[in-house]
C-alpha cells in the first residue's frame, strides 16, 4: 500500500465521521430545516379602480414570487405540478366574461420532462361586466388562487390564497377610465424564450452530470476493488522507467486516455445490458457473497489468492510494455475494479441517457478521468515504490477495517435482493430500521477495534484513535436511522424505503394506469426512476 494511500484513508475516515456528525444536526432540525411559508405574495386590485354600469373591468391578482422559487404557469401538467390556477366566485351585479388569464410559464427541461415555471413577479386576471341596471355603491367579489410553489430541489405542498375585494360603482355620468383592451396573458414560452430556457435548463443539466461524475470516479476510487492495481500499477512503469530512463510520462498518459476510452466504450456498447444486469437479483446476491467472502479474507479466515485470469493479464501487460502494454494495463485497473465501480457506472449511465449519447459519452469519460488521474500521478512517480513502508501493523489494521467495510456494503446489495424478491419494502424482510441498525452495529464494532478494545496492550497511533472516533460517529448517525429519525439525502438513497412510508402509497409500474390513476384521483404522479434498488 503506497504511502499516500495510506496517509489519505485515515483523513478521508475522519471527514466522513465529521460530515456524519454535521449530517445528524442538520437531520435533527427536519428534513428541510426552518422554512418560511411567505415563498409567494398577493395584491388584489380592480383596473380601472372604478367602473360604471355596463362597464369592463379586469381582476387583477398581482404575484410576487421569493427569488430561487416558482409556482406552475396554466401550461403545466398536473401530473407533474399543479398548475396556477384563478378562480372568482359568482356575485350578483358582475358576470364573468371568458376565461381567467394565467400566464403559460417559462418552459424548464428537466431529464426530458417538461415543465412551465412562473417566477419573480406577474399577474393573473379576470374579466369582468358590471350588470347595465347596477346601482352606485360597492360590489363585493372573493375568490381564490390555487397554487404550488417549489424550487430546485423540493415542493410545498399545494396551497391557496384566498380574497375579497370591493369595486366601486359610480354613477352613469361620472368620467371613469376605460377597462384595457383584452389581452391573454402571453405564453412565456414563446420561441425566443423557449430557447433561452432550454439552454438554461441544459446547462444546468451538463452541470449536474459532470459533478456527479466526478463524484462517483471518487467513491469508486475509495473502493477496495481498485487497491489490487496500485502495486501492479508501480511495478508496471517502474520496469518501464528503468528501460526508457525515467520517460515515463507519454506511457502514462496513454495508460490515463485507456481507462477513460475503456469506460466511454462501456457507456455507449454496454449501457443497455449493465443496467439491468446490475438490478439483477441473482447479480446483486453475487456480490453480497463476494464482498462478504473478501471481508473474511481481510479478516484472515481465508486466504484468496488473485484471480489467475488477472495475473496472466497483468503479466502480459508487464512483458509487452510499450503502448499495448498500457493499454493492457488500463483494461485490467476496469475489470479487476468492476465488481465495486459497477452501482456508480450504473448510476451514471441511467441519469445521462435521458440526455441521448452526447451525455454518456461525457459522463463515462469524466468518471473515467477521476479514476484515471490518481494512477497517471502513480505511474509519473516510479521512484517511490522504494520509499514505501514495509507491511506491518497498519497494514493490517487497514485490511481488518476494510474488511468491516466490506461487510457493510454487502448488506447494501443483500437488501437489493430482498427488496427485488419480495416486490417491494411492504413484504421485505430488510427494513430501512433494520438496515440501519446492522450498520451501526458494524461501524461500532469497528470503532471499538481501532481504539484496541480487542488489542489490549496493543500501541495506537493518533490516526488510529481519529479514525476509531470517525466509525463511532457513522455508527451513531446510522443508529439515528434505525430509530426512524431522517438521515441525509446520500444515506436516504443508499438506505431501503421505510415500511411506514409503503403504507400510503400506490405503487403501479405501468406508467399509463399511474397517469390515469393519478388524474381520477387528483393526486399528484411520483416517477421513480431508480427502480426497487
Amino acid at each position: 500500500m503506497p504511502t499516500m494511500f495510506r496517509r489519505v484513508i485515515p483523513t478521508i475516515l475522519a471527514l466522513a465521521g465529521a460530515l456524519a456528525s454535521s449530517a445528524a444536526a442538520h437531520a435533527q432540525g427536519g428534513v428541510f430545516g426552518e422554512q418560511d411559508d411567505a415563498k409567494v405574495s398577493f395584491t388584489t386590485r380592480f383596473d380601472p379602480p372604478k367602473a360604471k354600469a355596463g362597464q369592463e373591468v379586469d381582476l387583477v391578482v398581482e404575484v410576487m414570487v421569493v427569488e430561487g422559487w416558482h409556482i406552475y404557469g396554466s401550461r403545466q401538467d398536473p401530473s407533474g405540478g399543479k398548475p396556477t390556477v384563478l378562480e372568482v366566485d359568482d356575485a350578483f351585479g358582475v358576470e364573468m366574461v371568458g376565461e381567467p388569464s394565467v400566464p403559460a410559464g417559462m418552459l424548464h427541461d428537466t431529464a426530458g420532462y417538461e415543465s412551465f415555471w412562473l417566477e419573480k413577479s406577474f399577474e393573473l386576471r379576470q374579466r369582468l361586466r358590471v350588470d347595465d341596471e347596477e346601482e352606485e355603491g360597492e360590489l363585493s367579489l372573493s375568490g381564490k388562487v390555487e397554487f404550488m410553489a417549489c424550487d430546485h430541489s423540493m415542493c410545498l405542498p399545494p396551497d391557496s390564497y384566498e380574497f375579497e375585494v370591493a369595486l366601486e360603482i359610480v354613477a352613469p355620468e361620472a368620467v371613469v377610465e376605460p377597462a384595457a383592451p383584452r389581452i391573454d396573458a402571453p405564453p412565456q414560452n414563446a420561441e425566443g424564450a423557449t430557447a433561452k430556457a432550454l439552454a438554461h435548463a441544459d446547462q444546468i443539466l451538463w452541470a449536474e452530470l459532470l459533478l456527479l461524475a466526478v463524484g462517483a470516479g471518487l467513491l469508486a476510487l475509495a473502493m477496495p476493488c481498485t487497491y489490487p492495481m496500485v502495486p501492479i500499477t508501480f511495478s508496471f512503469f517502474t520496469k518501464q522507467a528503468s528501460a526508457r530512463g525515467g520517460n515515463v510520462m507519454p506511457l502514462a498518459l496513454s495508460y490515463g486516455a485507456g481507462i477513460v476510452t475503456i469506460f466511454v466504450l462501456i457507456g455507449v456498447l454496454a449501457a443497455p445490458v449493465i443496467v439491468p444486469f446490475a438490478q439483477h437479483p441473482i447479480t446483486n446476491g453475487v456480490i453480497g457473497a463476494l464482498f462478504i467472502v473478501f471481508a473474511l479474507s481481510l479478516f484472515g479466515v481465508i486466504d484468496l489468492q488473485p484471480p489467475q485470469s488477472l495475473q496472466r493479464l497483468a503479466g502480459a501487460a508487464s512483458s509487452k510494455g510499450g503502448y499495448l502494454g498500457v493499454f493492457l494495463m488500463g483494461l485490467c485497473l476496469v475489470v479487476s475494479s468492476f465488481t465495486c465501480t459497477v452501482p456508480f457506472v450504473g448510476t451514471m449511465l441511467s441519469l445521462s441517457a435521458a440526455g441521448g449519447l452526447a451525455k454518456v459519452v461525457v459522463g463515462m469519460a469524466v468518471f473515467g478521468l477521476t479514476m484515471a488521474i490518481p494512477f497517471v500521478v502513480l505511474a509519473l512517480i516510479p521512484g517511490r515504490v522504494a520509499a514505501m513502508p514495509r507491511a506491518g501493523e497498519w497494514m493490517n489494521t487497514l485490511k481488518v477495517t476494510l474488511g468491516f467495510v466490506e461487510l457493510a456494503a454487502a448488506l447494501k446489495f443483500i437488501s437489493n435482493v430482498d427488496l427485488v424478491v419480495h416486490d417491494g419494502i411492504a413484504d421485505a424482510w430488510i427494513s430501512r430500521e433494520l438496515f440501519a441498525g446492522i450498520w451501526s452495529a458494524i461501524f461500532a464494532i469497528t470503532a471499538l477495534y481501532l481504539i484496541g478494545l480487542f488489542a489490549r496492550g496493543a500501541k495506537l497511533g493518533l490516526k488510529r484513535r481519529f479514525a476509531g472516533l470517525a466509525f463511532a460517529g457513522l455508527s451513531v448517525y446510522c443508529g439515528l436511522g434505525a430509530t426512524g429519525r431522517e438521515l441525509n439525502f446520500v444515506m436516504t438513497a443508499i438506505l431501503p424505503p421505510s415500511k411506514h412510508a409503503a403504507r400510503h402509497e400506490l405503487v403501479l409500474e405501468d406508467i399509463g394506469k399511474a397517469f390515469a390513476t393519478a388524474k381520477a384521483h387528483d393526486k399528484l404522479l411520483l416517477i421513480n426512476f431508480t427502480g426497487l434498488t
